[in-house]
């Protein structure tokens, strides 16, 4: 800006310390050499902006014969950046809750504006909660935010219930209209817990003698495979298993989350009595459980007498008495009593109205209780000597069946006729017929 030529000009900027060069040198010169009057020469420097702020950039320009004149440029610096933090538990259990917890942070010094917050989880998720009612389409849910103030945060929270075992990970990402995206992920181990569930049934009752079948079904309602499954059966003293053993050990195996099995076993009732029956289950450090079923074992039996004659003479009426009882403890159902006789016997009368087809009566008894009993009797006669037999049979729908006879020896008998007449009549005296 003189008159004269500016010589040895050098241009030295000072780099401030919120900013950095390139070259790394904390000043930067550049030799101009001369100028002429009312002559020009620019230069540039580029440095980078390491801290917000306002920095103060200084440069200085030095000659032989001009003087060394400076002069400032002030730049604030401004920040646009966000941080995102994304929290979850790192173990939950496959069917319970857990929440997963993110932040949105403005780390700048200006507003960011239509900040859109995306979440997205896998389908091994089951979303329960959200807060900020965010927009939810399938696996995903979106927020808006308008505006998110400079340092301002926003902080959400999503509740989750883990339905599959197995790493499973939450996925955030942000994304401003200012150009900033930040994505973050957190991933929780949700490990599955096995349950076993037992239930048994088997009769209210049963007879004697007879064979009670137990019904046995094991479940796992966890969320995890139950391993090496084990049934123990443990036998009442009043009931036997073919085996003579005292428990019975049935093995299961692998049970998978929601499988079940079930398994039938059978005994023997040999004694009288309310005997319940246990079933434990077991598996590898599993909990054990138990269930049982209790049956009153009862005696059942039909009990029939006949009474008849042990001897009679042809042409005589004999009676037969038929008692038919129930001696169990228990109703018999179907009850029938059948009398089946040869031809050489007439019926003369049968009681109770059966129903008769040659030489076979069927009396329908039904429902008999226990101790009751029923009375028939049959009238017969024969013309035939010799021994001559009934038979009855009792059955009822229990499979019980009783038979009896009855034999009666028929004989005729002597007898004597005397007759006397007069081969002459009248008679005088001293004769003689």
């Amino acid at each position: 800006v003189g008159t004269a030529v500016a010589r040895d000009v050098v241009v030295t900027d000072t780099v401030p310390p919120g900013m950095s060069h390139a070259s790394g040198n904390r000043s930067v010169q550049f030799n101009l050499g001369e100028i002429p009057p009312g002559g020009r020469k620019n230069v540039s420097i580029v440095l980078k902006a390491n801290e917000r702020g306002r920095h103060r950039n200084v440069a200085k320009a030095d000659s032989s014969n001009a003087g060394n004149p400076s002069d400032d440029a002030v730049t604030v610096v401004q920040e646009k950046d966000a941080n995102l933090v994304v929290n979850c538990p790192n173990r939950e259990n496959v069917g319970q809750r857990g929440t997963t917890q993110f932040k949105v942070s403005n780390t700048g010094n200006i507003n960011l504006t239509n900040v859109v917050i995306t979440a997205k989880w896998p389908a091994q998720l089951q979303l329960v909660n959200a807060e900020g009612n965010p927009q939810q389409t399938g696996n995903q849910a979106v927020w808006r935010v308008p505006t998110l103030e400079a340092e301002g945060e926003k902080v959400f929270r999503m509740v989750f219930i883990g339905k599959a075992e197995g790493e499973h990970c939450v996925e955030i990402s942000i994304a401003t209209a200012e150009g900033i995206t930040k994505r973050a992920t957190c991933c929780t181990d949700w490990v599955g817990i096995p349950n076993l569930e037992i239930t048994k049934t088997g009769p209210e009752s049963a007879v004697l003698n007879s064979n009670v079948t137990y019904n046995i079904e094991v479940k796992n309602t966890g969320t995890a495979t139950a391993k090496n499954v084990v049934i123990t059966d443990n036998v009442p003293q009043g009931l036997r298993h073919e085996s003579g053993n005292r428990a019975v050990r049935i093995p299961v195996g692998n049970l998978a989350p929601g499988a079940s099995k079930r398994v039938s076993i059978e005994f023997k009732a040999v004694a009288k009595g309310r005997h319940c029956n246990q079933a434990v289950v077991a598996g590898d450090d599993l909990e054990a459980k138990r269930a049982e079923a209790c049956t009153e074992v009862r005696a059942q039996d039909i009990q029939l007498q006949v009474r008849c004659p042990e001897e009679t003479f042809l042409g005589k009426r004999a009676k037969t008495r038929v008692v038919i009882k129930n001696t169990g403890e228990t109703p018999l159902a179907g009850v029938t009593l059948t009398a089946q006789w040869t031809d050489k016997l007439k019926i003369i009368e049968l009681e109770g109205d059966p129903r008769v087809t040659g030489t076979r009566a069927v009396w329908q008894v039904g429902t008999m209780g226990a101790g009751e009993e029923k009375v028939f009797q049959a009238t017969v006669i024969s013309k035939h000597p010799g021994e001559h037999c009934i038979e009855f049979t009792a059955n009822c729908t229990e499979r019980i069946t009783k038979t009896a006879r009855c034999c009666t020896n028929w004989r005729g008998f002597p007898a004597l006729l005397l007759e006397v007449i007069d081969t002459e009549d009248p008679l005088l005296l001293d004769e003689e017929t």
